[in-house]
């Protein structure tokens, strides 16, 4: 919780509220080199790392907060 505000999730109602999306190669490329470190950081991080399946996340792969996270952002 960062100053009173938490996060809540939940699962999707259905399956219609899981939708593809179209990628250009570029993207895919960029997705599968963050892919390849997060799994360098998971291995380097060993026991202390934190496992939240997200594509976006703290260097040890916990759950960056949305607060924290725009885009342009330094804190990236």
């Amino acid at each position: 919780m960062i100053d009173g505000w938490e996060v809540h999730e939940d699962d999707l109602k259905n399956d219609a509220g899981a939708r593809p999306i179209a990628l250009d190669s570029d993207t895919v490329q960029v997705f599968e080199r963050h892919g390849v470190q997060q799994d360098k950081d998971r291995k380097e991080w060993g026991s202390a790392w934190v496992e939240t399946e997200r594509v976006f996340a703290k260097e040890n792969g916990g759950m960056l907060h949305p607060a924290n996270f725009a885009c342009g952002s330094s804190k990236l």
